[in-house]
């Protein structure tokens, strides 16, 4: 059954079950705020997220050399090569993480004296890896041959080259065969078992690495100044941003923003992006710009961009790519219009193929599609097909079901490649459909990390988003639930494909979702699955939100199933006698039923509810409405990081703070605890604290976030979700 409060088009996809978990106990998250500095809420997105002793460790790695295997052999031969003034050809991949790993390998090895000279495959052409048509070609022109991005599977296409006494490295990521090339590998995936994470290097990454020990082993200084080019291919490939990918993208990121590369400088300039960028950045701006080239069949106009010395030429070349991924998009955009129409929606997977389709841009399409409806999605345009896949179904087991039909394949869970012979595309298709009957419908979730409402945000929160940096694969921004009524809705763009939405006063906008206009009004009341981002317009800043789903007001659902049954949502008696609230379970012993709380000082409302939790007994919650507002206001009477910040600006102008003012009280107490006032109540000049090291601050803080967290929960969510979440926050 679907989702039947998703509005518009949403409804019509797929059933997506929206989800969060309970918000962290508060008593875990206080080492969190106080070392990274950060708000409650949003240590609590980390401690359900799975950060937690090692948090900072975890967000902020070193970036280290990376011993990956074979790669002692590689850099031995290298060097070799190098010292008899042998010819190096560096062959590549034509996406940008490929073009970004060429280019790190032909600047480095030249830099070094190497003589080198490049192959990149032309995606329409040749296809991806080593093409066996290419070989003799090869081997006249080199004598080692460095594979990057590719080459795992190429095995008869190296055994050739060995045997005409080429040598071979090959630098991969890729899924590796049964059957391993005759050659020198360097590839994270053969590493010992124990030391696989889920963040494996890139080709980039990869290619960095293997430079970085190369200079280690010529006692050269750390090879940084390519970081840059290496972050940008490891965004480029979505590869999980933890770990050794995390520590490079961190030190690529910082790089960017100062890079003495003209092509990267020409294109943050054109994509007008000043300061450092973020990960973001990259992903929605730079790199669509160099896959653009390998997707329509230039990629050497990409690799010039990342490789060349001339400020006028990357000039040049970036404007060149700007406008040729426009050419993408709108190939993209009639490409999908055209497979939409030829979706079978009876069938297991979508299969289409269409001879007049773009090669090159059939693997976006499949993206869109997947996204349309949780399919897997096998495209195929002359031949070559893209596979994208949902979690849970493997698109390269697929392609291993379907084998028989194929003529290559290869790639990664959710996504892979193949090549196929038209007249057997028929069988294609029906085996496919068989493995995908055979494995289970996903249900796709969204998940959500916290409620939110318009008190929480502000630039205190949004600071503590920036400390996640850099945001992407396997560490999205923070997705929150923002519930209330829409005081506008617009359609806007050159398509009208935009919807400009305003909520609890803050604007946002939803990206391909401008027909909801038509279904939505100034009123509807919705929730909204929405990520926060600051927003710059004439010089000023505001804080913004994007929203990836809309749907009529629900109660929110648990991530998992987890019953509490002693904490109920309602009256504990109806009219009629019988047990209500969130299920008509057995009550043992007298259950208590909180109606009010005690706001008699600043903390005594959480203490209340804590002293009842902890009894064990069933607790009825029935709040009505005067006592939400009651816990609003007395939430709001508490000290934001901001005001306190503002209190010791007003110090400083010589103001006074109010004893009668509770709000104020406090904040004089936490600033006497940060030692930024003095004993006649004067600020202190030139000192600077850690905000969370006062524990006033930390407990008025964790109070408001008890309190929304329930006011939240009680309105919003589901019963589960509700008791959860007091268990959570009161135990």
């Amino acid at each position: 059954m679907k989702d039947p409060q998703l509005i518009g088009e949403q409804a019509g996809r797929h059933e997506v079950l929206w989800s969060l978990p309970p918000p962290a106990p508060p008593d875990a998250i206080i080492p969190l705020c106080r070392e990274l500095r950060i708000p409650p809420i949003i240590a609590s997105v980390l401690w359900t997220r799975g950060f937690k002793e090692k948090a900072a460790e975890d967000l902020y790695p070193k970036l280290t050399p990376c011993p990956l295997p074979g790669i002692e052999e590689a850099v031995d031969l290298i060097q070799h090569t190098l010292q008899s003034h042998k010819r190096i050809l560096i062959h590549g991949d034509y996406d940008a993480d490929g073009i970004s790993a060429t280019a790190i390998l032909k600047l480095g090895l030249e830099e070094l004296g190497g003589n080198v000279q490049i192959h990149i495959p032309n995606r329409l052409t040749e296809g991806y890896g080593i093409h066996l048509d290419r070989v003799e070609e090869h081997i006249s022109r080199a004598d080692l041959i460095i594979t990057v991005d590719c080459g795992i599977s190429n095995i008869e296409e190296i055994n050739q080259l060995k045997r005409s006494g080429v040598d071979v490295i090959v630098t991969d990521h890729h899924q590796p065969g049964q059957q391993l090339p005759d050659a020198i590998l360097v590839h994270p995936l053969l590493a010992n078992q124990s030391k696989i994470n889920d963040a494996l290097l890139t080709g980039a990454g990869v290619a960095f690495h293997l430079l970085w020990a190369l200079h280690k082993k010529l006692g050269l200084p750390d090879p940084l100044k390519y970081t840059d080019i290496a972050a940008l291919g490891t965004i480029a490939d979505v590869a999980p941003l933890l770990g050794d990918n995390r520590a490079l993208v961190r030190e690529g990121l910082e790089c960017l923003g100062n890079t003495t590369w003209p092509g990267l400088q020409a294109s943050l300039k054109i994509a007008g992006i000043q300061g450092a960028p973020t990960a973001r950045d990259i992903a929605f701006t730079i790199a669509p710009r160099i896959n653009a080239a390998g997707r329509l069949g230039e990629a050497d106009l990409g690799l010039e961009l990342l490789t060349t010395k001339s400020t006028r030429r990357a000039h040049e070349l970036s404007t060149y790519l700007e406008a040729r991924n426009s050419d993408r998009r709108h190939l993209q955009n009639t490409m999908y219009d055209q497979a939409l129409k030829m979706v079978d929606p009876d069938a297991p997977a979508i299969v289409l193929a269409d001879e007049t389709w773009h090669p090159g841009v059939i693997g976006i399409v499949a993206s869109k599609l997947v996204d349309q409806y949780l399919q897997p999605v096998f495209l195929s345009a002359k031949g070559k097909g893209s596979v994208r896949s949902p979690p849970g179904i493997s698109a390269v087991a697929a392609l291993q079901e379907a084998k028989d039909h194929l003529t290559r394949f290869g790639g990664h869970e959710q996504a892979a490649g193949f090549t196929i012979e038209s007249a057997k595309f028929s069988a294609f298709r029906e085996a496919i459909y068989g493995y995908t009957r055979s494995r289970p419908t996903p249900k796709p979730t969204l998940d959500l990390d916290a409620f939110i409402g318009p008190e929480d945000i502000n630039r205190d929160l949004l600071k503590g988003i920036k400390k996640l940096e850099p945001l992407g694969e396997k560490i999205p921004p923070p997705r929150f639930v923002l519930t209330g009524a829409l005081s506008k809705v617009k359609a806007v763009g050159k398509n009208l494909n935009t919807l400009q939405i305003q909520c609890n006063n803050l604007k946002g906008v939803a990206w391909q979702k401008g027909f909801l206009a038509s279904e939505l009004s100034e009123g509807s009341k919705v929730n909204l699955a929405i990520s926060l981002r600051e927003n710059f317009w004439q010089g000023k800043s505001t804080i913004e939100f994007t929203a990836d789903q809309i749907r009529q007001e629900s109660p929110l659902l648990p991530r998992s199933k987890t019953k509490t049954p002693n904490i109920r949502r309602g009256a504990p008696i109806d009219l009629s006698g019988s047990l209500a609230g969130s299920a008509a379970a057995p009550v043992e012993g007298k259950p208590i039923c909180i109606k009010d709380l005690n706001f008699s000082d600043p903390f005594s409302a959480s203490l209340s509810i804590q002293k009842e939790v902890l009894k064990g007994t069933t607790i009825f919650f029935d709040l009505s409405s005067v006592v939400i507002t009651a816990i609003k206001q007395h939430a709001s009477e508490l000290p934001t990081l901001g005001e306190v910040r503002t209190g010791f600006v007003r110090l400083q102008q010589g103001k006074k703070i109010s004893p009668n003012d509770r709000k104020q009280t406090l904040i004089g107490k936490i600033l006497g605890e940060l030692r930024l006032i003095d004993e006649k109540g004067f600020a202190r000049k030139g000192q600077k604290r850690n905000p969370y090291d006062s524990e006033t601050l930390l407990a008025a803080l964790l109070e408001k976030y008890r309190l929304q967290g329930l006011v939240n929960a009680y309105l919003y969510a589901d019963d589960e979700v509700f008791a959860s979440t007091v268990k959570s926050l009161f135990s």
